[in-house]
């Protein structure tokens, strides 16, 4: 317990077991972020997926009007 850490136990021995118990602990870690990968791995798929089947692409044809983005530039100044 941290209270053990500050203040120090009653049982001054080391532990055999505290290795043991952190490589359980790294392990555990370990096993969780590889299934965290894989599930954020399948939601991502299924996010592009979903958002493939909504877009649509644009197609232009020669001479259609369009709007372009042409933002004016100041000299000396920032684009904030």
């Amino acid at each position: 317990m941290p209270a053990d850490i500050v203040y120090g136990s009653l049982d001054e021995t080391p532990n055999e077991s505290d290795d043991g118990n952190v490589e359980t602990v790294r392990d555990r870690m370990i096993a969780v972020f590889e299934e965290t990968r894989i599930a954020l791995r399948k939601a991502a798929e299924r996010n592009k997926r979903y958002y493939d089947i909504r877009v649509r692409p644009n197609e232009y044809k020669v001479g259609s009007w369009v709007y372009y983005y042409n933002p004016r530039k100041f000299k000396r100044r920032q684009d904030k």
